[in-house]
């Protein structure tokens, strides 16, 4: 086992833990919890270096990777709405964006299409080489900033 697969495992196990954590009546739970999903970060970004860095990518790897991503999104995702902080219809585009994700990403596995085509392909039509990676940041900033400004916990909410 490889330390980016214990990374991702680590991921795996922080995504329960994270909505215990935010609907806990402790004080600050959504302080925590944000503080949850920085590690989830942390880790991500360590797993993803570690693995280029000392050549220790692997089949599993590839599989928690991305996997501990998606769970930890939904999650997210999950908790914010139900706590009324995003929108339901918010969620029903998110689903529906990653259920498009698969299907392409069934339809390249399927047709053997090499994915390097498809990368420098949109790359050199949109110039935009970094566009992938400024979105990623943009969209991992604006969920952690949404769960520090979130409404009171449900033990404030109990207590007015």
């Amino acid at each position: 086992m490889t330390i980016p697969n214990l990374l991702s495992l680590l991921r795996l196990a922080l995504v329960p833990v994270f909505a215990l954590v935010y609907f806990s009546c402790a004080p600050n739970a959504h302080l925590w919890s944000a503080v949850l999903y920085l590690a989830a970060f942390v880790t991500d970004v360590a797993d993803g270096w570690i693995a280029r860095r000392f050549n220790q990518i692997t089949r599993l790897g590839r599989i928690l990777d991305p996997m501990a991503d998606k769970l930890m999104t939904f999650i997210v995702i999950l908790c914010l709405t139900a706590d009324g902080v995003i929108p339901v219809w918010a969620v029903v585009i998110f689903f529906c964006k990653e259920l498009a994700m698969a299907i392409g990403g069934y339809a390249i596995g399927a047709f053997n299409v090499n994915n390097m085509e498809i990368i420098q392909g949109i790359t050199e039509g949109a110039k935009m080489e970094n566009a992938p990676v400024i979105l990623q940041v943009s969209a991992g900033a604006r969920k952690y900033a949404c769960l520090l400004y979130t409404s009171p916990s449900p033990r404030d909410r109990s207590l007015s």
